[in-house]
C-alpha cells in the first residue's frame, strides 16, 4: 500500500487468521511451525492495518466516458 504512514502497516489480526488456517495444516503437514513473528494476537483488530478487500469485483460492462 502506497502511503506517506512512516512505519509499515500491519495486517488486521483477522486477516492473519484467515491466512493461518489453511497455511498451518499445510506447513505442519510438512514439520514446519506457524512462525512466532506471525503469531495473530500481535496485530491489532482494527484501526490501521490492512484488512479484507471489501472492493466490488463486478466486471464493468460499459466503457467508461472519457473528458476531451
Amino acid at each position: 500500500m502506497c502511503t506517506e504512514h512512516p512505519d509499515p502497516i500491519p495486517p488486521c489480526r483477522s486477516l492473519c487468521v484467515e491466512a493461518r488456517t489453511p497455511c498451518e495444516k499445510l506447513m505442519n503437514k510438512f514439520g514446519f511451525e506457524w512462525p512466532d513473528n506471525l503469531n495473530c494476537d500481535r496485530f491489532p483488530e482494527n484501526g490501521l492495518c490492512i484488512g479484507e478487500d471489501t472492493t466490488d469485483r463486478q466486471i464493468m460492462t460499459t466503457k467508461p466516458e472519457l473528458g476531451d
